[in-house]
């Protein structure tokens, strides 16, 4: 991740979440569920730590604090759903559903920029204040930081 960048790290770790989905949406035995969950749980742990990191560092301070924390309230309520609804819809269908809402993260980072901090760490220092500018605007604030 500090090596190629927050957006890519997201990525990457989005795929592998995404080919979890998609090969337990076509499971056929145990043992390529096996290999779904393997995909997914690094996927989603690697996700965990890399969106903790964007959070971090792209939100600005006053509602920093409230996105971590709502990021894991909105996993555990999504996770509860995922398990309701196992109850009434086959495993199958909810793999597929699953696809979208990371399809939809994947394809929303093609638009944010990347993180200005890491930017600014490999001395891409225009870039870094373009992006900050992006994410956070020009008021007096912000430019402060």
């Amino acid at each position: 991740m500090q090596c190629w960048g927050r957006k890519i790290g997201f990525r990457c770790s989005g795929l592998s979440v995404l080919i979890g989905w998609i090969i337990l949406c076509f499971a056929n035995s145990s043992g390529t569920v096996i290999i779904a969950e393997v995909f997914q749980g690094a996927g989603i742990k690697i996700l965990l730590v890399v969106s903790m990191v964007i959070i971090s560092e792209m939100v600005e301070p006053k509602i920093r604090n409230i996105s971590i924390v709502s990021y894991g309230i909105i996993q555990t309520v999504v996770i509860l759903v995922v398990h309701t609804a196992g109850n009434f819809i086959h495993w199958k269908t909810i793999s597929l559903l699953m696809c979208f809402p990371i399809g939809l993260a994947l394809i929303s980072s093609c638009i944010w920029p990347e993180s200005p901090a890491w930017l600014a760490y490999k001395g891409r220092f225009d870039e870094s204040r373009n992006s900050f500018i992006w994410l956070r605007g020009k008021n007096k604030q912000s430019l402060a930081e």
